[in-house]
């Protein structure tokens, strides 16, 4: 978890919840979209975060730019893209060019 700069406590027996808790804990902290870029599975469940690491196995390419290159290099001038928490699910904006 030190690796990712986040605090979390850990509760036994929390199973496969533990990994999308941690992916949470890092969109508090980052602002790093390829959090959201992962294989799916035909079987997958509905859901915007991965199910394990091994969903990002083949995803090693990505690199992120800051958003002020991204937006001078496709002239956006919308708001700085922001994702949140909320109590109903995750609320996001995303420029898609």
């Amino acid at each position: 978890m030190g690796q990712f700069d986040v605090n979390m406590p850990i509760l036994y027996g929390e199973g496969m919840k533990a990994f999308i808790r941690l992916q949470e804990e890092i969109m508090k902290t980052a602002f790093d979209h390829t959090l959201f870029v992962w294989n799916i599975p035909n079987d997958y469940p509905n859901g915007l975060l991965a199910s394990s690491p091994e969903r990002f196995r083949f995803c090693g390419n990505l690199t992120c730019i800051d958003y002020d290159e991204y937006a001078v290099l496709f002239a956006n001038r919308d708001p700085q893209p922001e994702y949140a928490l909320t109590n109903f699910g995750t609320r996001i904006q995303l420029p898609i060019e």
